[in-house]
């Protein structure tokens, strides 16, 4: 009696694991046995068995023949694979020989889904929200420094990699400076790049497929360089020579460009990008798109009667470009051969944003209220609470702006006589002839 209801048990559990589904069948543990009892050939057609034990693994039966497959997907789609007749191979070799594949294909999937630096870097910058200048120097530095990583996957790049290349860029760049900050960026960079991929790439489980992170080796090794925070400016006993020689410069526009760096305070990127629409001569005002800036923050300056000068004389301009400073291709980028040119007639060796440094110095030694300087050069201090309940508006910059201006000047031991006549005569479009021959053949040979 015992032994009935053991049968009718048994077969009952047989048959609640069996499930067919357009020819497919779903069971318990593939054994020799279970399959010598269980298994019956299809008249036609074929029939697949898998395995509940190990997904993927299972045995494929048709009028003639049974054979051990092996199921993983490829781009999406079920491929199976043939891994031995049934006759000729016991369920437990079947078994392991699934595995090891299946442990392959899995692995070849996780390498195919590890992204590359240059596809890191891509995402990377669309998720981040940059200013235009940021993301050029961003990408420009990373290509520079590290092109040739671009397209390696991003996991195998190692410390050792990492410690080589920051030791390499530490040379002496072209323009005979010191690499380590050359270094220190790119390398900073890659962290970056590096941290967000561990927190961004997952496999299909979850896990992260990028776990470590090789920049931490230059910590571990102490090697990151100290470089300092550059403090630059053109000292009050230097201005002259350097006016004299910004004055000297055969190009007008440059000359007009570093001249309206040092008078307003703006970044390099700020004033090259000004377009004409940006520039509003009855209010005497400049707007810096938000765009154009660091921190994403439109803000407009007041100009002072001499800027208001170089601007109506930039309006002559022969190009017509919508910039005020027109290069190449849409707007000036790098005057470098200029400023060679300066460095070498004044003796003072600088780079464009010391001219701003130079800008706030200046309007600090003259007693500026602090709060209006930030407003000035748009400096914005999150821990500043009080500054969020202060509203200036332009025109509360106005004497300031033109002190600055008036205070430059003097240094500059400025001179009328030395200055064209077109930029003498504020609030009239005179044109002088001989200028505006100078500027139609530099215009030709730009």
């Amino acid at each position: 009696m015992d032994s009935t209801v053991d049968g009718i048990i048994l077969s009952f559990f047989k048959t609640i694991h069996t499930v067919y589904i357009s020819g497919v069948v779903f069971l318990p543990r593939l054994t020799a046995k279970f399959i010598d009892e269980n298994v019956r050939r299809p008249c036609q057609g074929q029939k697949i068995i898998r395995d509940d034990d190990l997904k993927g693994f299972g045995l494929r039966v048709t009028k003639g023949s049974m054979s051990w497959i092996a199921e993983v997907r490829v781009d999406g789609k079920l491929k199976r694979l043939t891994l031995g007749k049934y006759e000729l191979m016991a369920p437990e070799q079947a078994r392991n020989d699934c595995r090891k594949l299946l442990q392959r294909h899995a692995l070849n999937e996780q390498i195919q889904a590890i992204p590359t630096l240059s596809q890191v870097q891509s995402r990377y910058l669309e998720v981040r929200s940059l200013s235009k200048n940021t993301l050029r120097n961003y990408i420009n530095l990373t290509k520079r420094c590290l092109g040739d990583w671009y397209e390696l996957p991003i996991t195998s790049i190692t410390k050792d990699m990492v410690l080589a290349r920051h030791r390499e860029l530490t040379r002496t760049t072209q323009q005979k400076s010191s690499g380590k900050t050359q270094a220190n960026m790119a390398m900073s960079n890659l962290n970056s790049l590096f941290r967000f991929a561990i927190h961004h790439y997952e496999s299909e489980d979850g896990t992260p497929l990028i776990v470590s992170n090789p920049v931490v080796t230059l910590s571990q090794n102490r090697v990151w360089h100290r470089t300092g925070v550059r403090r630059v400016i053109i000292p009050d006993h230097k201005l002259s020579d350097w006016y004299q020689a910004v004055l000297s410069l055969r190009q007008k526009m440059i000359r007009d460009y570093l001249l309206v760096l040092i008078l307003t305070g703006l970044r390099k990127n700020e004033a090259a990008s000004l377009r004409w629409t940006d520039i509003d001569f009855e209010c005497k005002t400049l707007t810096i798109r938000a765009e154009n800036t660091k921190n994403q923050n439109e803000y407009s300056l007041p100009m002072s009667e001499f800027l208001v000068a170089i601007m109506r004389r930039r309006k002559l301009d022969p190009r017509k470009s919508d910039f005020v400073f027109p290069g190449r291709e849409g707007h000036l980028v790098d005057p470098k051969h200029c400023l060679e040119h300066v460095i070498d007639r004044s003796e003072c060796d600088f780079v464009l944003h010391d001219l701003r440094r130079t800008f706030i110095t200046a309007a600090a030694k003259l007693g500026i209220p602090h709060n209006l300087i930030k407003k000035l050069v748009n400096h914005v201090s999150v821990a500043d609470v009080t500054d969020g309940y202060i509203s200036l508006q332009v025109e509360h910059l106005r004497a300031p702006m033109e002190q600055i201006t008036n205070h430059f000047l003097n240094l500059f031991g400025y001179d009328e006589k030395q200055w064209d006549e077109a930029l003498l005569r504020t609030g009239k479009e005179v044109i002088d002839l001989n200028s505006l021959f100078e500027d139609l053949l530099h215009a030709i040979s730009f």
